[in-house]
């Protein structure tokens, strides 16, 4: 399976965490089989979604893109903004993960705090309200590298068959 990859962004917090988490979350697909589809390089501040402007780049993205991908996991490696993701994601058309990088009790000076938890509150608060379905991970904030996400990526890639068969079914 081919699952898009939309990483939330708040300008806030830092950009470095992007690069290690594109790797790490293709790697975690890759060690199951899937592809990952990625924004490209250069599209966007950091290749994430981080303001409505920057969910419609992402949009048409995956509006270019659609048929070629099976679901989007949209990953927070830090706190994320929620009105892009909306925006980024109301046509999707397809399900959607989301997932939130734990902090690091040794890691929360300014230049390496996540606070993806509260993200993810504030970005799953904004694709309910706006009717836009999705799953989480059985952890609220999960590692990439985690047996825990390897186990999510398996339901999750079962959950995006069924709806992929159901798609055509009278």
């Amino acid at each position: 399976m081919t699952f898009a990859i939309c990483l939330a962004n708040r300008g806030t917090f830092p950009g470095s965490l992007f690069d290690t988490a594109r790797k790490e979350l293709t790697k975690a697909l890759a060690a199951q089989g899937h592809k990952a589809l990625l924004l490209p390089a250069g599209s966007t501040r950091h290749d994430a979604v981080g303001s409505p402007k920057e969910g419609r780049v992402y949009a048409k993205f995956l509006a270019a893109h659609r048929g070629e991908f099976d679901g989007v996991i949209l990953s927070l490696p830090n706190f994320g903004d929620e009105n892009g993701a909306v925006v980024a994601l109301k046509d999707a058309g397809v399900p959607i993960l989301v997932q939130a990088y734990p902090d690091e009790p040794e890691k929360m000076g300014i230049h390496e705090r996540r606070d993806a938890v509260c993200g993810k509150l504030a970005i799953c608060n904004g694709l309910r309200q706006a009717g836009i379905p999705y799953t989480l991970t059985a952890d609220f904030a999960v590692s990439p590298k985690s047996k825990s996400f390897a186990a999510d990526i398996r339901r999750f890639a079962a959950l995006c068959r069924v709806v992929k068969g159901l798609k055509n079914f009278n």
